[in-house]
């Protein structure tokens, strides 16, 4: 039987993973389908979900995909992970100027695809926020005057990567921004965790999981391919 690689080829700082759970547990990497995942990416995750979990009684979480307009500049794509850093400062001046009574304490993941059809990329992105701040979408719909102006966690979003591209915030152009819906509903996937409820932290963890499938990174191109809120912070004094 042929051995199977501990490390990518094209990027050996890249630990993949191939078993159908990780630190007990489950997660999305069935054999010829979404195997090998990376494994750098799963115990990011974790550490992430634990930290979340820890500061935060309750959790609303949030899946949706940034794509690119198809005019789009691809070199600018493609230096380092900007647009990406750009598209949180949005966000976080979005938060900002909504002045909530409480800090929504963002904590995200993404994570940088190329489709089989498509040249460009785009992103996934799990959004984590402490739900006594946010814990609805809205609807990400335009507003009556055809602009993103309401003030909805989709709008604010929405807003937030149209002004990392440099766009207006118009329609049509709120396409560009998909928020995950339920195949069978048609409602939007929105996740409210309580610090207790194992059952749905570890189906969170499982389907987030299919994101770090290793095959569709560019790897081995000097472009990072994942990026999460800071791991590592400093306690206040």
């Amino acid at each position: 039987m042929k051995t199977q690689p501990r490390y990518h080829p094209l990027n050996r700082n890249w630990r993949l993973h191939y078993e159908p759970t990780y630190q007990g547990l489950p997660v999305k990497c069935e054999r010829h389908n979404h195997s090998p995942l990376v494994e750098n990416f799963l115990e990011k995750t974790l550490t992430l979900f634990q930290r979340t979990r820890e500061q935060h009684p309750r959790t609303f979480a949030l899946r949706f995909d940034l794509y690119f307009p198809a005019d789009f500049d691809l070199a600018a794509i493609n230096h380092g992970s900007d647009i990406m850093k750009t598209f949180w400062r949005y966000l976080d001046s979005q938060f900002n100027a909504a002045s909530l009574a409480h800090s929504p304490k963002t904590e995200y993941i993404w994570v940088r695809e190329i489709g089989p059809q498509s040249d460009k990329p785009h992103f996934h992105v799990l959004l984590m926020l402490d739900a006594n701040a946010i814990l609805t979408l809205g609807n990400p719909a335009p507003s009556p005057d055809g602009t993103y102006s309401d003030n909805t966690l989709a709008h604010r979003i929405i807003r937030s990567w149209l002004g990392a591209l440099a766009y207006p915030a118009l329609d049509p152009l709120g396409s560009l921004v998909y928020f995950q819906k339920d195949p069978h509903t048609g409602e939007f996937i929105r996740w409210l965790l309580d610090r207790s409820d194992d059952y749905n932290w570890t189906r969170l963890f499982y389907l987030t999981s299919y994101l770090f499938k290793a095959y569709s990174k560019p790897v081995g191109q000097g472009i990072r391919a994942f990026g999460s809120s800071r791991l590592y912070r400093r306690t206040p004094a």
